[in-house]
């Protein structure tokens, strides 16, 4: 049957198999020997898969209802279509669709070899990535309208892939580089997700339920919230007290009344809201006042209240609402900037090539804070079985001082010193070995302080001013991520030494600066392309921010690349691994607990030793080693001995 389609007569057509389409393609791979071009996609309803439909030319689909239970032969001839290497499978996001048509026909899909929102995000992920976008990029498809939208819906989209396919495969192929980052990397990443994804993370929900009552009690009263309110209200004069007395609820007007109005501290707001002008009680805005001592014991207040806010309406109810009948959650990782239905608007996934996940969030599960270990110790392990989890020592500044070639960096790392503790000394203006001796006395409390002070200060100063942080911001990050108090003065002065520890920094960076004016884009060593066309604007702030994206761009994307290619080397070199998650930039997976220390030293062994020079050509100064811990659930790991 033809569908037609807003006039044009279309070949979006309903079959009863996919035998024609079998044969089409046998004779086409008996006429040219090379694999044929097929083109597949699914249209769901509410995480359920109505439809699935296959073209090998443009302006054709044929499309199989799945409603009903279907006949052998019919799954047979899907199985076909899914595995035979006579077939390179096309498929937007189709890691997803692989997923469900493992768990519903047990069809495992081994000849997807191209997606083309995942490389097409590659080519410019500055803009929409979706197959919405592509449909009008790419092909000639017009908008319609049919008396069967299913069969519109998937057929245009089947198409859609298909044509838009082909246009972004010889627009990568122009870049080498790139197109080698895809094959060799990105894409076996990316079906290791997929697997990630099926096989989802182990949770227990009386942990969650009680982490919930500890924070808002049983009845949803009362709790660590209940008495971080009390705190706050403790803390106000008592002729707000008195003004609020009818509803004494902590609410931005109390807030406003405290840090900005006569009846409080009466300071001089530093941001207002767009509207009415008003002093801002956005967390970021109060927190500015941290320093200002009236106001120290009310931002710590409402910073605590704000972390328990966020861990019971985020993390607890809003990761529970994602937790599937089979005890697990099974988050869609996004690799892409952009949508992986056929939506328009790029609210999924990052441009930066670090990847995020959603439904739930779980790559963004806090490490640190009040709350975070006993979030973590909800991710349990299923019956005997360890969690472990793997991340690269130190990696983001291993690359940076790779990148940079950092002489001072390069040396510390190559003579086996911890680079916190280089930096540290530094802080504290001492020789490293005469910090370093600080901590071997343990029994000399006011040693060991200087040395957790001066170790403390160096990783707000490695990691907030690797990429060039100026005083003012340095300020605020050193409270934020560390709750570090600093005048501008104090910040720097820290800043001054610790360029002058890495002098070779501030070369790289402004080498990175002028790359990125000349070419407009920067490049990691893998071939992963960042876009900055908004580095050459006028705009002297727009194009700052595009500065500094240049340095820190290609040090983050490749720290995040290396993480997925450890993850894509260990699904397929350890199957007893069993990776089963991606946290911030550590894989994660369950393995027998009476083996975890021989398969956590195959992990580190595999991990470490990626072929990065034969890959890519990168030869780094430094090895890229790998940490690893393990144990019953995420929070009571311990670091794998030697």
């Amino acid at each position: 049957m033809w569908l037609l389609v807003g006039g044009m007569t279309g070949d979006y057509r309903w079959v009863e198999d996919f035998d024609d389409l079998i044969r089409a393609i046998d004779c086409t791979f008996a006429d040219t020997g090379r694999p044929v071009e097929v083109a597949a996609d699914c249209a769901g309803d509410g995480g359920t898969v109505l439809a699935i439909g296959f073209s090998m030319a443009a302006g054709a689909a044929d499309c199989l209802d799945l409603a009903h239970e279907l006949p052998d032969p019919v799954v047979e001839s899907l199985r076909t279509l899914l595995t035979s290497p006579r077939i390179r499978l096309r498929g937007a996001n189709f890691k997803a669709d692989m997923g469900w048509l493992a768990a519903r026909l047990g069809i495992d899909c081994t000849n997807f070899a191209f997606d083309p929102l995942l490389t097409g995000s590659l080519l410019d992920e500055n803009r929409s990535n979706s197959l919405a976008t592509y449909t009008r990029l790419y092909t000639e498809i017009e908008e319609g309208t049919s008396h069967d939208p299913l069969l519109y819906r998937l057929g245009r989209a089947v198409d859609a892939v298909f044509q838009s396919a082909a246009a972004i495969r010889h627009e990568l192929l122009a870049s080498p580089a790139l197109a080698h980052f895809y094959v060799s990397l990105l894409h076996p990443a990316s079906l290791a997700f997929g697997r990630l994804e099926r096989h989802g993370v182990l949770a227990s929900r009386e942990r969650f339920e009680a982490l919930r009552v500890e924070l808002e009690g049983e009845d949803g009263r009362g709790g660590a919230l209940a008495d971080l309110d009390r705190q706050v209200l403790a803390l106000l004069p008592g002729r707000l007290r008195m003004k609020y007395a009818d509803n004494l609820s902590v609410r931005p007007a109390m807030l406003r009344d405290f840090f900005f109005g006569t009846a409080g501290l009466h300071l001089k707001p530093r941001m207002v809201t767009p509207r009415q002008g008003e002093p801002s009680t956005a967390k970021a805005h109060l927190a500015m006042f941290h320093d200002v001592p009236e106001a120290a014991a009310m931002v710590e207040v409402l910073e605590a209240r704000s972390a328990a806010a966020k861990m019971l309406s985020a993390y607890v109810k809003g990761f529970l609402k994602h937790l599937h009948a089979d005890g697990r959650f099974h988050p869609s990782y996004m690799l892409f900037a952009g949508r992986a239905d056929d939506g328009d608007t790029a609210d999924s996934g990052t441009v930066t090539g670090r990847t995020s996940a959603r439904d739930p969030a779980i790559q963004t599960v806090p490490k640190r804070g009040t709350w975070a270990k006993k979030l973590r110790r909800c991710f349990v392990a299923p019956p005997g079985m360890a969690i472990w989890s793997t991340d690269a020592a130190q990696g983001e500044l291993k690359i940076a001082a790779c990148l940079a070639d950092e002489a001072n960096m390069l040396a510390a790392y190559r003579a086996g010193l911890d680079l916190h503790a280089v930096t540290g000394a530094s802080m504290m203006d001492m020789p490293t070995d005469a910090f370093m001796a600080l901590a071997a006395d343990v029994q000399d409390r006011e040693k060991m302080e200087r040395f957790e002070l001066g170790r403390f200060k160096a990783k707000a100063a490695n990691f907030g001013l690797l990429y060039g942080m100026q005083a003012k911001g340095f300020v605020r990050y050193a409270w934020q991520t560390f709750k570090m108090v600093l005048s501008e003065t104090q910040a720097q002065g820290m800043i001054d030494r610790f360029f002058a520890t890495y002098p070779g920094l501030l070369d790289w960076h402004e080498t990175a600066r002028k790359r990125a004016r000349r070419d407009g884009a920067v490049a990691n060593p893998f071939g992963r392309v960042r876009h900055l066309p908004w580095i050459r604007s006028s705009d002297r702030q727009v194009a700052s921010r595009a500065e500094r994206q240049a340095i820190n761009a290609p040090v983050q994307s490749t720290l995040s690349d290396l993480t997925c290619w450890a993850l894509s080397e260990i699904d397929r070199q350890i199957p007893d691994a069993r990776p089963c998650a991606m946290i911030h930039d550590a894989v994660l997976g369950y393995c027998p607990e009476d083996r975890a220390e021989e398969i956590g030293r195959r992990i580190v062994e595999v991990a470490g030793n990626l072929p990065i020079e034969t890959m890519c050509g990168w030869r780094p100064q430094l090895r890229l080693t790998f940490d690893h811990e393990y144990g019953p659930d995420m929070g009571s790991m311990v670091k794998m001995k030697g």
